[in-house]
């Protein structure tokens, strides 16, 4: 028998809510599914004024995925520390800045918001328990 619905099955809350994702060292990030209506919109929104270009440049796609991320796609985080190791809250600003500064991170928080395994209701159990 075919695992089909246990693979591919997400719940769509936990998608557009956001789940809190651990990247270690006490550093959390509540993030929503990248492919969510929400962000969709934005992106829309902010590619519109692009929308006569034959070829955006690549620097401007990757601002443009920075702040759909820092916008929509992250709620909040934990453990984010500014340089004088003070905590410093969520915000789209805070975030776009801190994702333009530390590429690595803003790719880590990318990638999680795309993985499907974050937004199944099982696997939120099973964290818990943990």
């Amino acid at each position: 028998m075919s695992n089909f619905l246990s693979r591919y099955s997400t719940d769509s809350t936990l998608e557009t809510e956001g789940v809190w994702v651990d990247f270690g060292d006490g550093i959390q990030v509540k993030v929503t599914r990248e492919n969510t209506d929400e962000a969709q919109k934005f992106r829309q929104k902010i590619l519109h004024k692009y929308r006569t270009h034959r070829k955006i440049p690549d620097e401007v796609l990757t601002d443009l995925a920075t702040k759909v991320l820092a916008h929509v796609l992250v709620k909040d985080w934990k453990g984010i520390t500014d340089e004088k190791g003070k905590d410093l809250p969520y915000t789209p600003e805070n975030a776009y800045k801190i994702f333009s500064e530390f590429k690595d991170f803003r790719e880590d928080v990318s990638t999680a918001s795309q993985e499907r395994e974050f937004f199944k209701q099982e696997e939120i159990a099973a964290q818990a328990k943990n």
